[in-house]
């Protein structure tokens, strides 16, 4: 037990128990466990509230007659998910921990989201209230990662590290056959060219970025950051993973593929302006997505979304996610929860973007 609480250094693992009997958060830290009861947490509510969060989303990835009309239902949806969230869990959460407005000398608390059951896809690190700047909302208090399980969490921290940061391997493609333009993409491109030199990046784009070629460079590269499309099915993690150029010949990269490389277990992982699609779920205790499954799969720090992104967003939040997280040396993962979270907090407060939680709502990091 000492071990698991270990995992928690620096910060807090919640751990939240959803039953038709009592739904309680477990506040897991380096010295001792608490119980923080959620009376307005029940099992019903939360199955209902996933249901028509997810009924939102796949209804407007798929309207063509009035996009407009489905995307102002989406957003309304996603914000009173995070509004549910924040009374329902977040908010008493961290009052437990002491934790009730921006922090001071920008000296922010670290939390861990570890939910259970048909919460793991919901976003939990953008609960609150937002349409208004103060500080009722989760990106406002603390900085939130997630983990699977506490045990996981510990053999990522235990890792051997590398003594030097390596390259970057940049997956580029803004077209890509069969599958809609990301025009963004190429700005991602010449961003993360202008931050590394060419002995920090190794770029494959467009024909060169087939499912033989990111393989082969996967071997030799243990950060990776793809900027194209993706494809997640939550009921069946495993055959999610990324559109590479040929994939209508040769499939997608898949998350088993990642998991084969000689890198299994890299450092870190960036899946941006991916149209990571929100499947069918059969079961809701067993739903993950496509960045929880690379991180089972091995891979330290991921960064990667819930649902699908807006291209152009996508290349905000990379640019302002990298601006935290590359130095002289090169990339630095271990400020990857921190780098994300102040991205996430510079994007939101871009015009109109408070109302629109789509738009950056859905990032999120798993890691220590």
């Amino acid at each position: 037990m000492t071990q698991l609480r270990e995992a928690a250094a620096g910060g807090t693992v919640v751990m939240i128990n959803i039953s038709g009997w009592r739904c309680d958060a477990l506040l897991v830290s380096e010295v001792g466990v608490n119980v923080k009861e959620l009376p307005d947490l029940t099992q019903a509510a939360t199955v209902e509230r996933v249901k028509t969060y997810l009924d939102a989303l796949r209804e407007f990835q798929s309207s063509s007659e009035d996009p407009a009309t489905a995307r102002d239902v989406m957003e309304r949806e996603i914000a009173a998910t995070l509004e549910w969230l924040w009374e329902s869990i977040a908010e008493p959460v961290l009052d437990a921990l002491g934790h009730h407005r921006l922090p001071a000398d920008d000296q922010w608390p670290r939390l861990w989201w570890c939910p259970m059951g048909p919460l793991a896809i919901l976003p939990l690190h953008a609960a609150g209230y937002h349409s208004e700047p103060g500080h009722h909302s989760v990106l406002d208090r603390v900085i939130s990662s997630y983990t699977p399980t506490l045990r996981a969490l510990s053999a990522a921290r235990s890792r051997p590290q590398p003594t030097s940061p390596g390259r970057l391997l940049l997956i580029a493609q803004p077209y890509t056959p069969g599958a809609p333009p990301l025009p963004a993409a190429r700005l991602e491109q010449g961003f993360l060219a202008s931050q590394f030199d060419d002995t920090q990046l190794t770029l494959l784009t467009d024909v060169d970025a087939t499912h033989a070629g990111i393989r082969n460079k996967l071997a030799t590269h243990a950060q990776v950051h793809a900027a194209c499309h993706g494809h997640q099915d939550l009921h069946d993690p495993t055959s999610g993973g990324l559109l590479p150029h040929d994939w209508n010949r040769a499939g997608l990269l898949s998350v088993l593929d990642l998991a084969a490389s000689e890198h299994a277990g890299g450092e870190f992982a960036f899946l941006s302006a991916c149209k990571s699609a929100t499947g069918g779920i059969t079961i809701m205790d067993e739903a993950v997505n496509l960045a929880a499954a690379l991180h089972y799969a091995g891979w330290r720090h991921v960064i990667g979304t819930l649902w699908s992104v807006w291209d152009a967003d996508a290349a905000f939040i990379t640019r302002d996610t990298y601006q935290h997280l590359v130095n002289e040396s090169g990339l630095d993962p271990n400020r990857s929860a921190e780098a994300l979270h102040h991205a996430l907090r510079g994007h939101r407060e871009r015009p109109n973007h408070r109302a629109q939680p789509s738009r950056w709502a859905p990032f999120l990091h798993i890691g220590p």
